[in-house]
């Protein structure tokens, strides 16, 4: 007999890697957000960057896709949806004048929860006249944005004038 040479060969299976991705994230127009994958050993993501982790800033609600490769294999995307809020503009009634012992109705727009100079969170508050112009602010807010400007409301009190007349008066008589 001959000698049998025998050649065993190993085959390697490398697994597909899993992605993971960031949780969906909300956020405020013009704000960033910082994207995170995992498993893999390198990343592209939807936008072209490479790397696991990004920081996007959009405009509008955005879905990030990432896919991660290991080994040479390349797994299934992940994604991740960025939703962007926009800032609500807001708006408060105009610079008004009430008579002495009046009140004045001052209103506020353009969000879903409001915060005033005076601890009031309700959209219009009533003022009662002081003997000083007095300015009442307020902090819009729509979510988590907010207003970025305060907004201001001046209420100046005119004294209500006082009938009466002169004893230098004087009448004729025909």
């Amino acid at each position: 007999g001959g000698d049998t040479l025998t050649v065993t060969n190993y085959l390697t299976v490398n697994p597909i890697p899993v992605v993971a991705v960031t949780p969906n994230v909300g956020i405020c127009q013009g704000e960033s957000t910082t994207l995170v994958a995992s498993g893999g050993n390198t990343y592209i993501w939807s936008t072209g960057q490479t790397g696991s982790t990004i920081t996007v800033t959009p405009n509008a609600t955005t879905v990030y896709t990432v896919t991660a490769t290991s080994n040479g294999c390349t797994s299934a995307a992940g994604s991740v949806t960025v939703s962007v809020s926009t800032q609500p503009p807001g708006t408060i009634t105009p610079d008004q004048s009430i008579c002495f012992g009046d009140s004045a109705l001052i209103t506020a727009t353009g969000g879903g929860n409001y915060l005033w100079s005076t601890g009031d969170t309700t959209a219009s508050i009533i003022v009662v006249s002081q003997t000083i112009p007095v300015t009442y602010s307020v902090i819009i807010s729509s979510g988590s944005c907010i207003n970025s400007d305060t907004l201001y409301s001046t209420v100046t009190t005119i004294q209500k004038p006082i009938a009466g007349f002169s004893a230098s008066d004087t009448v004729a008589y025909l």
